[in-house]
């Protein structure tokens, strides 16, 4: 049986945690995908198959809960 690794969207808009997340992840073996801000977030929930959202609470463009509740309406 092949099992596919889930596929985390980190949403972080400081550069350097968003790094060290993204490089802990990938380390332990699951796909990542990562940005900077809630709307384009959103915009890659909405177009890719993503597993797990990891997000920052406080974000450009559109917080993380305003995400969290707009993610979860789209699935």
């Amino acid at each position: 049986m092949i099992r596919k690794s889930p596929t985390i969207l980190v949403v972080e808009d400081d550069v350097e945690n968003r790094a060290a997340m993204v490089k802990v992840l990938q380390g332990a073996g699951y796909d990542t995908m990562e940005t900077d801000n809630g709307q384009t977030a959103l915009d890659t929930v909405l177009d890719s198959n993503i597993d797990i959202l990891v997000t920052d609470l406080r974000l450009p463009v559109m917080d993380g809960v305003e995400l969290l509740k707009r993610a979860k309406a789209a699935a």
